[in-house]
């Protein structure tokens, strides 16, 4: 007896679904419930629930056990694909392709005389035969180890003689290639602080050229803010001087005016 259960049109491309389904193939109920919960894919949740109703139907529809319940089969194929498009560049339009996928999920019943079968197969009676064949044999390599031990130290004695030497060497090199990159660097260290020297006097005369040149350019906006100053009082003095004599000219001619009018009369 089987149960399935079907989903068809899902808005996700069968690749992705897919991976998922390959997951809980040949897996138990729960173990394949617990994987699709725990595992961070997009298409767990649909899955989930497609699996939920595969084991309804196998339990209400064909009275099946849900406990002795496992995916026997689980595929995915393809299903029509919806064509969108984009703006481009040079006023293109870009294709997009939302696939859609149909998800198929079936449950079967574990059979339980193959299961005892399985679990039930006597491997014990092997072990009591062979001790008899191996009592004998296992005699004869304990004499085998205890002469080749002597021989096993005199061979390890010697590569580790040899390493120590082969290791002495290296460090001799090493010792004399850091002697000589010591005398090199000492060396090439003087054309380097004579460089960092010269660098460092050169700064200090830009520092020096740059302080001279604020000096007298504060000095220089001084002298400017004073000539606008004078000038400026220069401006106010010509300013009224001219003021009082239009004064002046004004009064002159309102009073002539008035003479003129009282003659008349």
């Amino acid at each position: 007896m089987e149960a399935r259960a079907e989903l068809r049109y899902t808005r996700i491309s069968p690749r992705k679904v897919g991976i998922v389904l390959d997951l809980i193939r040949n897996k138990p109920v729960d173990l394949a419930a617990a994987i699709l919960k725990h595992t961070p894919k997009a298409a767990c949740e649909d899955l989930q629930k497609l699996l939920k109703s595969a084991v309804s139907n196998a339990e209400n529809n064909h009275s099946m056990d849900v406990s002795s319940l496992y995916v026997s089969e689980c595929f995915v194929t393809p299903g029509p694909i919806l064509k969108r498009f984009r703006p481009g560049p040079h006023g293109r339009g870009m294709r997009i392709l939302k696939r859609t996928s149909h998800v198929t999920i079936v449950v079967k019943e574990k059979d339980d005389d193959n299961l005892v079968t399985t679990v039930s197969a006597p491997a014990e009676e092997k072990p009591a035969n062979k001790p008899a064949a191996t009592k004998p044999a296992a005699a004869k390599p304990a004499v085998k180890k205890a002469a080749a031990k002597p021989a096993a130290k005199k061979a390890t004695d010697a590569k580790t003689t040899a390493k120590k030497s082969t290791a002495a060497k290296p460090a001799a090199k090493t010792t004399a290639a850091k002697s000589e990159a010591k005398k090199t660097g000492e060396k090439a260290e003087t054309p380097v602080k004579k460089a960092a020297k010269a660098a460092a006097s050169k700064v200090k005369e830009a520092e020096g050229e740059a302080k001279e040149t604020v000096k007298k350019t504060t000095k220089a906006a001084e002298d400017i803010k004073e000539n606008i100053a004078d000038k400026a009082e220069d401006v106010k003095e010509a300013v009224t001087e001219k003021a009082e004599d239009i004064k002046e000219t004004v009064t002159e001619k309102v009073e002539e005016i008035k003479e003129a009018k009282e003659n008349e009369e």
